[in-house]
């Protein structure tokens, strides 16, 4: 089944969605959950609060543990994205590590401000969405929000210059991050062209960093997916 399809009419709904400081402050909830917790790796659906808070409650496990609980299944994104941080790893120091360089992330983006993030999104709406609609008169839509989403990650998380990152690149980079999550789950190993085509895009917009990936898989993986419920509902 092909994507729906984004017109330029249709733009400015994303836009204004996009745009919001209730998405700016998700986004850092979502991004401090996804990197910070030690929450086993489950699919768990809950309804009553209490439920909710004793989920949230740190565990009492042991630290390494915990990371050995959650370095386990995804094993398999080691093989596709050759990732080395802490849901790979059930080293201490590897997490410890990363932890620091999340929060220096995330402090960055919440001291940088919603008005700040509001201006970033608005740009990136208007060069990923905007402008390519207006050029071949639609736009796919998961295409458009996973590249929205990666643009607005790469400029606030990673302060890359917008000027620097060419849509063409974006869209491969977050369709070639999409397509090695899908087929991680596979037997088969992945086209082998897939993850050095990434990782040249990245380490060109974040050179200070030696695996981009490890933090931009983690921000980028679900969060295209909220944007695209956000603007969808």
């Amino acid at each position: 089944m092909s994507s729906p399809v984004l017109t330029d009419s249709l733009a400015s709904k994303t836009l204004i969605i996009l745009s919001s400081a209730t998405l700016f402050s998700a986004f850092l909830a979502w991004f401090r959950y996804r990197y910070l917790s030690l929450l086993p790796n489950e699919k768990t659906h809950l309804t009553a609060l209490s439920d909710i808070r004793a989920l949230l409650t740190p565990s009492s496990k042991p630290l390494p543990l915990l990371l050995e609980e959650r370095s386990a299944p995804n094993a398999r994104l080691i093989r596709a994205f050759g990732l080395s941080n802490t849901f790979v790893s059930s080293d201490i120091d590897v997490h410890a590590s990363f932890v620091h360089d999340a929060r220096a992330l995330i402090r960055f983006a919440e001291n940088d401000g919603w008005p700040r993030f509001a201006e970033h999104a608005t740009l990136a709406v208007e060069e990923c969405v905007c402008a390519q609609a207006r050029l071949s008169g639609s736009v796919a839509f998961d295409s458009a929000m996973q590249n929205v989403a990666l643009h607005v990650i790469l400029t606030t998380l990673f302060e890359v210059p917008a000027d620097a990152i060419a849509v063409a690149d974006l869209a491969v980079v977050a369709a070639g991050i999409n397509a090695l999550w899908r087929l991680s789950k596979l037997a088969a190993p992945p086209p082998p062209h897939l993850l050095p085509a990434v990782n040249a895009r990245l380490r060109r917009w974040i050179p200070a960093q030696p695996n981009p990936l490890d933090f931009v898989v983690p921000a980028f993986e679900t969060m295209w997916r909220v944007a695209a419920t956000t603007t969808a509902f």
